[in-house]
């Protein structure tokens, strides 16, 4: 639904809400409902402490990158429902000045296909960016690199996922050199 929805409304007016519909794992629905405007429609007094964390620390993923996914460009940059393989999806929110960018990519279910390299288009190309990737089930980072515009979008991000119900979350933000 977020999908077909962000083809016509901003993530601002996309009420995006952590269920437990489809018993889909709390951490992946934190990441999807992060690429909306970000709510909680779960009792939270009934969640563990493990499960709390996550919730924890997608609302200070939500916060730190609010004005990007809110006020940003969205990018669809691999289909759930158009090619062959309907087992992915991402998407990319660019600040207006391109020195910040959240791509969110998520594994539906399993999938035979290779998988896409990720190319966000928003960026730019001259400057060096700090890329933190995180899937919300650590309160560390996977990975941190550093990237030129250019780079990352030539080259891409790797597909990192192979589990259905797994989703990862860059953070890509200029770093001033």
């Amino acid at each position: 639904m977020q999908w077909a929805c962000s083809h016509f409304f901003p993530a601002s007016v996309m009420a995006a809400h952590v269920t437990r519909w489809g018993e889909r794992p709390l951490e992946f629905a934190c990441a999807v409902a992060l690429s909306g405007r970000f709510g909680f429609d779960i009792d939270l007094a009934g969640l563990s402490e493990d499960e709390l964390d996550v919730c924890r620390r997608a609302v200070a993923l939500a916060k730190r990158n609010a004005t990007v996914i809110q006020q940003g460009w969205i990018e669809h940059l691999v289909s759930p429902v158009e090619g062959d393989d309907l087992s992915r999806a991402a998407v990319a929110y660019d600040s207006n000045d391109a020195t910040r960018c959240v791509v969110f990519a998520y594994q539906l279910e399993d999938s035979t296909s290779p998988p896409p390299r990720i190319h966000p288009a928003g960026l730019e190309r001259s400057l060096t960016y700090e890329v933190t990737c995180t899937d919300l089930t650590s309160d560390r980072a996977l990975t941190t690199a550093k990237a030129t515009g250019a780079e990352l979008t030539t080259e891409g991000l790797q597909w990192p996922l192979a589990t259905p119900c797994t989703a990862r979350i860059w953070e890509i933000t200029a770093s001033g050199e």
